[in-house]
């Protein structure tokens, strides 16, 4: 909140103020005590002794109370107006948070079935988006929930309205009624929906529960959403039929609520395949179409030819150990049919390809006898001659910015252009350059100059069909296949020392597409005004993570490194001992950069910086079990210094943490209390709103980041990245044109 909004309150010049963040980790940390404290069983939100001291007793001088009804008054107070945000955005709480989970989600429940506001409007209200507050809806449980922005941003929102003397008003007699009927519209229907027999339905392999599964998560989530709406359908009664359709002697013991509501929850097309649900849902849904006599759908026959032996239902995309963070899959694996163009595309997990097919969006001449050819949000300029060859929906073979192409026969024409030299090997490093105004971002080339590509899209159109061989061509990466490799910056001017290990795979390496990629998904009309964004400068540093692990987490250990003294000429007995650093009483502490983990040998630069900014004690005071804090390594001998820090000054600067037992991103206001809370460096926020506040396409936004003011060091601010309050794989970063130009990277 801006400090003018810290005033005395216009309104209300007497009321206390608060402040929510200081109260949030405590919180967090003494929840439970609180609740013990106040004699408030954790998950309800009034105690009955509490009740009771609020119910005068009757005594020998006073006449017992008179139960009779009172009649209502003839009319009825009209409800009181929702106040608006900028009748609340003066109020400022100054009150530890004291609210479990639990109860601010009944605080939301209340206004939602009271009819004052919506969920849209409420997600609008509290600055999150609906997915977040849906989420967080979904959980159970005192402490369910945490992770959430929507907690922290929905207990401040209705303190305010307390503070403004607005009462949430309970459920009108007429809501009321419509629910009465509503329960016996389901009853009647129940009796319907249980006459639909399919026990004499057989599916070849239902008695050991093998039947062949021709439908994604996503698909069958999508069926269990649309049958539930059927009038006296219930989440009991389709759990107990899908129960039924386990047959084996490893079927479940039972299918509860909660699973279904956890597997609905879930987004992905491999996400919940290991799920009890999934399989049980598919064989119910294929046994009911049969018996009401419907057709294969052509999703269902495109199913058949991509699986010909079924789904996977062993793999749900996370590693096989089923503690490892999701894998990064071959788009390749498994084909999908390709979806309307109208529909909104989900942002697949960050791998850059390098070198991919992209088809040919646009195509314009510009002055100088150039022409600019566009791919997806990439533009290239050539030489008209060259580029005339091109059309507008054309497959061609793009290489990004950072390709470095070999000299080798089949890049002979780039021979006179191929000076650089990387690794000691010649060739030609793609960069960013300025033709006649416009910027040329990559290298395009005909799909026909590469039989690799040509021979294998040729097999998949024969297998898959046309539309969803392009789709995985379009998806796939041919760097390794073509022999291209990715120019690297010398990142350090100090030698690295102490590795160890590799990064274990429990933490997940960050990394986001870049807007030119990612546009068209970025700003669908849909994506564009719904989805809410963490706005941060992007810093030119270094990925560095700190993580602890609990010793209790044994099963997670043994994905680390293992810690064993390091071998060192500079020692008398050869070896340097584990320090403290490294491992506490409680926990085993480790600093990696994106690949590696290091050593705390006293010459390590992460080492050196992770302890100068106290990060070593301070993540001991965030209250979760196992986690990896992550940020930029950023300073004078990083990246060749372009935030232009002044000599020997390093940081640690965080952008966010992953909780690894949830195997998933903290939600960013929550990263960025924690760090305020425990003045831990954070990323510079810019603010918070829809990609819109920033730019209405590509071009747009990429203009925003040439217009970014100097750092505050002085050097020029390299972009932006855009982070999803509540999905990390949302997010996307905009490199300032203008910082390549000037830094000439």
């Amino acid at each position: 909140m801006s400090d003018d909004r810290r005033a005395i309150l216009r309104d209300n010049p007497g009321t206390a103020t608060i402040n929510a963040s200081s109260g949030y980790l405590d919180n967090v940390r003494n929840l439970s005590v609180a609740a013990n404290k106040e004699n408030i069983p954790t998950g309800t939100g009034s105690s009955p002794t509490d009740k009771a001291a609020s119910t005068p007793a009757a005594t020998p001088s006073q006449p017992a109370p008179n139960n009779r009804k009172r009649k209502a008054p003839a009319t009825p107070p009209a409800p009181q107006r929702l106040p608006k945000a900028d009748e609340l955005e003066d109020i400022i709480i100054n009150q530890p948070m004291t609210d479990n989970c639990d109860q601010v989600r009944r605080k939301i429940n209340r206004a939602l079935d009271a009819g004052i506001i919506t969920k849209t409007a409420l997600a609008g209200e509290i600055g999150v988006s609906v997915k977040s507050l849906t989420g967080f809806l979904r959980e159970h449980g005192a402490f369910k929930g945490q992770g959430y922005s929507s907690y922290p941003a929905a207990w401040e929102y209705f303190k305010k309205l307390e503070v403004f003397g607005y009462k949430i008003p309970n459920k009108t007699s007429a809501a009321k009624k419509r629910k009465t009927d509503s329960a016996a519209g389901a009853e009647a229907g129940a009796a319907n929906s249980a006459g639909v027999d399919i026990s004499d339905v057989h599916l070849e392999g239902e008695e050991t529960d093998e039947v062949p599964v021709y439908d994604t998560c996503d698909e069958i989530r999508r069926k269990i959403d649309a049958y539930l709406k059927r009038p006296g359908v219930t989440m009991a009664q389709f759990c107990r039929d899908i129960h039924a359709q386990h047959q084996s002697a490893k079927r479940p013991a039972n299918i509860h609520t909660s699973q279904l509501t956890r597997f609905r929850g879930m987004n992905g097309a491999r996400a919940g395949a290991t799920s009890s649900v999934f399989y049980g849902a598919y064989v119910f849904f294929e046994k009911l179409r049969i018996k009401e006599k419907k057709p294969m759908t052509k999703h269902r026959q495109d199913m058949e030819e991509a699986w010909p032996a079924g789904f996977d239902r062993t793999d749900d995309g996370r590693k096989s150990k089923g503690i490892a963070p999701p894998k990064l899959s071959d788009p390749m694996d498994n084909a999908t049919p390709t979806t309307s163009s109208n529909a909104v595309q989900p942002i697949q997990q960050y791998q850059r390809k390098l070198v991919g097919v992209r088809k040919v969006t646009a195509k314009k001449k510009i002055e100088g006898h150039r022409t600019a050819v566009t791919v997806n949000n990439w533009t290239v300029v050539g030489q008209t001659s060259q580029m005339k060859r091109f059309k507008i929906g054309d497959l061609v073979v793009f290489m990004e910015i950072d390709s470095f192409i070999p000299k080798t026969d089949r890049f002979w024409e780039l021979w006179p252009s191929m000076t650089d030299l990387f690794n000691g090997e010649q060739g030609l490093r793609v960069r960013s350059r300025a033709v006649a105004g416009t910027w040329s971002q990559g290298m395009i080339f005909p799909l026909e100059q590469f039989p690799e590509i040509t021979t294998h899209y040729q097999k998949r159109i024969e297998k898959v069909g046309k539309d969803n061989a392009t789709k995985e061509l379009l998806s796939y990466s041919w760097a390794d296949r073509l022999g291209i490799k990715k120019w690297e910056y010398p990142t350090h001017e100090r030698p690295v020392t102490g590795i160890i290990g590799e990064l274990s795979a429990l933490i997940q390496k960050p990394g986001n597409w870049r807007i030119q990629d990612v546009g068209n998904v970025v700003f669908h009309p849909h994506t564009a005004k719904n989805r809410i964004y963490q706005v941060t400068e992007k810093l030119d540093g270094i990925s560095m993570h700190v993580y602890k692990v609990s010793n209790s987490s044994t099963d997670l250990l043994s994905f680390f490194p293992a810690l064993r003294p390091l071998p060192s000429a500079d020692k008398p007995d050869g070896s340097i001992p584990i320090p403290p650093t490294m491992q506490t009483e409680r926990s085993r502490v480790g600093v990696c950069n994106r690949s590696h983990e290091f050593f705390d040998d006293g010459k390590n630069i992460y080492w050196e910086t992770a302890k100068a900014s106290g990060i070593l004690d301070k993540i001991h005071e965030i209250p979760f079990r196992n986690i990896a804090i992550q940020g930029e390594l950023v300073g004078s001998h990083i990246q060749g210094n372009t935030m232009q820090y002044p000599e020997g000054k390093h940081e640690f600067v965080v952008f966010g943490i992953w909780d690894i037992d949830a195997k998933d991103y903290l939600a960013t206001k929550t990263v960025e209390l924690l760090c305020k809370t425990l003045d831990i460096a954070h990323v510079p926020v810019l603010g918070y709103g829809p990609v819109t506040k920033y730019g209405k396409n590509a071009e747009e936004i990429l203009a925003f980041a040439d217009r970014l003011g100097p750092g505050k060091y002085g050097g020029i601010k390299e972009g932006l990245i855009f982070r999803a309050n509540d999905d990390w794989k949302t997010g996307f970063k905009v490199i300032s044109n203008r910082w390549l130009k000037m830094t000439g990277k």
